[in-house]
């Protein structure tokens, strides 16, 4: 154990008794120990950082698999972290592995080795999990800085294998899509182009351009006012030309000095690179197209800012254990409504048939018994019930379904799009349809819950569907017994067409639960 070590340890002693958290990532280029001390008022303190090269990424990106030689480095180095872990009597840890391993064709025996020879189990995240923990730990830094967060941004987090784009706006994230333009995914893909040669710009060029054209025929972006960049490789870039500036934990900087910085790489060969600024080939070769994919980012979006946060996902992994983010909820939503936006929904209708949801199930919990992680899943899919008419209005239930599980919605993992998309499939008055073979994500247990909430939805598609909004809000009320169930609406005009859809909408509800449903109107006057 080391003296310094060893004075830490004497420090956190002293104080008492203490939360530590160890958080080891295991990345496409190295994998990463952060140990950190839980301090009063949702705060951290980083107490050990530590970072081993591990280029699993050069592995999956080019063939597709992890190869014995990297899963043997891997052991090797999980194990001097299990050390380190214990050193520092960290019981409360998480090993997590992102894009390298996420999308190795034998990522499950790589995990189950790990397992074997570490005694350690590996967390692959999604993507969408992956943005939530980016997006945590910029957002408090952010704020650490007082740098307002409420100004439409666009960041980008570059890794060695993936980058991730997030759109956020008013402090809430409403868009990411991750592209497969890794410094290190690019540099192995293109490895038989001369990095310093015009065509390897061209093509590297070509990549960004196409991957964003895709999103933008999607997603149309508005005007971006400030731009974020993350990663690893930023901060290599500022350890190498401007070391003075990573001791600021958010720097704001003007396009043209990004520009300055970024052509000062351009002019310089890989050779001289490596030389004046004596750092491995290794790394050079992912600098450079990471330099290339930044420059090409900012000419496109031409940002009138540029902030760059000290991050990283393990600092977001900490804060959403330690302080996890108030009301993420308002984050799922928001984006819902973003995308929902994309495909030309009736926005009213969709959250007010969102809002009626929420209230069904609010009332009737003693009826359902699910807890409130499922309401989400309703809300989502209620909001989202009808982007299908925008392939066509013919079956556009079935289109609905396979453009929500083809989505990126913040914060969902796969198995809560595969939810949604199975919900908002079934809104309409036909028999249910749960297609477990499509969603492997699903458990056939899963089939009994999905049914109460499409029963939910279908009633408060129905309260709505002149989609004039006529049914303001509602009462339920449950017999003793629960026998009746009577739906008490607040209308502002006369209804003939809701009362139609509730009376043809209302046999599942009525059929699962073994109720029957009444509908009572009360109407509101001078509304």
């Amino acid at each position: 154990m080391s003296n310094r070590l060893k004075a830490k340890l004497r420090k956190i002693e002293k104080m008492g008794k203490s939360e530590l958290l160890g958080v080891i990532d295991v990345g496409a280029s190295a994998i990463r120990l952060v140990i950190a001390e839980k301090k009063e008022k949702k705060d951290y303190i980083i107490l050990e950082s530590l970072s081993q090269p591990n280029r699993l990424g050069t592995d999956t990106f080019l063939d597709g698999k992890i190869s014995a030689e990297s899963a043997w480095a891997t052991v090797k180095i999980l194990k001097k972290f299990k050390r380190a872990l214990k050193d520092y009597k960290v019981t409360q840890f998480r090993l997590v592995a992102t894009s390298a391993v996420r999308e190795a064709a034998n990522r499950d025996y790589f995990i189950d080795y790990i397992y074997q020879n570490t005694g350690l189990k590996i967390q692959v995240i999604e993507g969408e999990e992956e943005c939530q923990f980016i997006f945590l730990s910029i957002r408090n830094k952010m704020l650490d800085a007082n740098i307002d967060i409420s100004e439409p941004s666009l960041l980008l987090d570059l890794g060695t294998g993936t980058a991730r784009i997030i759109f956020i706006k008013d402090g809430k994230m409403l868009f990411t899509q991750s592209l497969k333009l890794g410094s290190l995914r690019l540099r192995e893909i293109l490895q038989d182009i001369d990095v310093q040669s015009s065509e390897f710009h061209k093509v590297l060029r070509a990549f960004i351009q196409a991957d964003i054209e895709l999103i933008r025929k999607v997603s149309p972006f508005p005007k971006i006012s400030r731009f974020i960049v993350t990663g690893v490789a930023m901060g290599d870039i500022l350890q190498v030309l401007e070391p003075d500036l990573l001791q600021k934990n958010v720097t704001k900087v003007e396009t043209n000095w990004f520009y300055n910085i970024l052509d000062s790489f351009k002019s310089t060969s890989q050779e001289q690179f490596i030389e004046k600024f004596n750092v491995s080939v290794d790394k050079a070769d992912v600098l450079v197209p990471t330099i290339i994919i930044y420059r090409h980012f900012i000419e496109i979006f031409n940002p009138d800012e540029i902030v760059i946060p000290k991050s990283s996902l393990a600092e977001g992994v900490i804060l959403n254990e330690f302080a996890p983010l108030e009301n993420f909820d308002e984050h799922i939503i928001a984006s819902a409504i973003e995308y929902a936006k994309k495909f030309g929904c009736e926005e009213s209708h969709a959250q007010h048939v969102m809002l009626l949801c929420e209230s069904i199930f609010t009332q009737t919990r003693s009826l359902h018994g699910l807890d409130k992680s499922y309401l989400i899943i309703l809300k989502a899919a209620a909001l989202l019930h009808d982007i299908g008419h925008y392939v066509n209005d013919q079956a556009h239930h079935k289109h609905t379904q396979y453009l929500i599980y083809a989505s990126s919605i913040i914060g969902l993992t796969t198995s809560q799009l595969a939810q949604i998309a199975v919900i908002a499939r079934n809104h309409r008055r036909y028999d249910v349809s749960i297609p477990l073979w499509q969603f492997p994500e699903l458990a056939s247990a899963d089939k009994n819950v999905l049914t109460k909430l499409i029963a939910i939805l279908r009633i408060a598609n129905a309260l709505d569907r002149s989609h004039t909004r006529r049914v303001s809000s509602l009462k339920i009320k449950l017999d003793k017994d629960h026998h009746q169930v009577i739906f008490k609406v607040r209308i502002n005009k006369s209804i003939p067409l809701e009362k139609w859809a509730f009376k043809h909408n209302m046999e599942l509800f009525s059929k699962i639960f073994y109720v029957d449903c009444i509908l009572r109107e009360e109407r509101i006057l001078n509304e």
